[in-house]
């Protein structure tokens, strides 16, 4: 039983993420990409990937603070992202 689950194993990961074989992984590289960011830290992003996340994040947080602060008849035209 033992030496036929280790065969299947070693059978299946060897297909695993090969995108022409029976078990793509399609989204293994983003994965990837997350594991790496997560154990090496910020210091792997590009350059400007800080200032872009801080822009974009500043932006939500301002649209989002006016939509709620404006009158009811305004803040229908602001949508929600």
């Amino acid at each position: 039983m033992c030496v036929c689950v280790c065969v299947c194993v070693c059978v299946c990961v060897s297909q695993v993420g090969d995108p022409n074989g029976p078990y793509p992984t399609p989204y293994a590289s983003i994965f990837r990409a997350m594991a790496i960011f997560g154990t090496q830290g910020v210091g792997v992003l590009p350059k400007h990937c800080g200032a872009f996340m801080l822009t974009f994040f500043i932006g939500a947080l301002v649209i989002n603070i006016a939509r709620d602060a404006l009158p009811e008849r305004y803040s229908k035209y602001v949508r929600c992202i």
